[in-house]
């Protein structure tokens, strides 16, 4: 269930004045299944997780979610399917929508994803998904948020998406990648 993930949620809630929190990055989702083909679906998966999301956006936190690495081309995992969300779609390191990034027409955003990584054993590896852009939105979010402190989670969305960088696949067009400039 998402009972842990209710109560990091009302922890953040609780901190938030204290450290300032102005974004939640969220590498997490279960696939939307739910809708017809070529549909978004109705991203009711958690219908409390749903609630409590939108209570953190409504106190002025940003809450980033990746759109999953299932390939589709009209589905965002939940939650980064809820239009309270930013979610977060994958570009590959030369800059086109990687093939495992889920997109949609409602996708705020792509980001690189590829990274590079450490496993532990002094070694490294080249890994990505949509959860490795995600916490590069969530950064960009609090760079925006230094720019325009009273900026709300929705006019930093609409800044995310409102970027003149744009890319298209055969199915959507003019999806925002994100760009900060200096």
């Amino acid at each position: 269930g998402s009972e842990g993930l209710l109560a990091a949620m009302e922890w953040v809630l609780s901190i938030q004045k204290k450290y300032n929190v102005v974004a939640v990055s969220g590498s997490i989702g279960a696939p939307n299944t739910s809708g017809l083909r070529g549909g978004e679906g109705d991203c009711s998966l958690d219908p409390k997780l749903a609630v409590k999301i939108k209570e953190l956006v409504d106190a002025g936190i940003v809450m980033v979610f990746a759109a999953g690495n299932g390939g589709s081309f009209s589905k965002l995992d939940f939650p980064a399917c809820l239009p309270e969300a930013v979610s977060v779609g994958a570009l590959t390191s030369n800059g086109t929508i990687a093939d495992y990034s889920n997109i949609s027409k409602s996708i705020t955003v792509l980001a690189p994803a590829e990274i590079l990584s450490s496993n532990g054993n002094r070694g490294y590896f080249i890994g990505g998904g949509t959860s490795s852009a995600t916490p590069i939105i969530a950064g960009a979010v609090a760079l925006l948020k230094q720019a325009k402190p009273d900026a709300t989670p929705r006019e930093i969305k609409l800044a995310l998406q409102s970027t003149k960088n744009r890319i298209s696949d055969v199915l959507w067009a003019n999806l925002p990648i994100l760009n900060l400039p200096i």
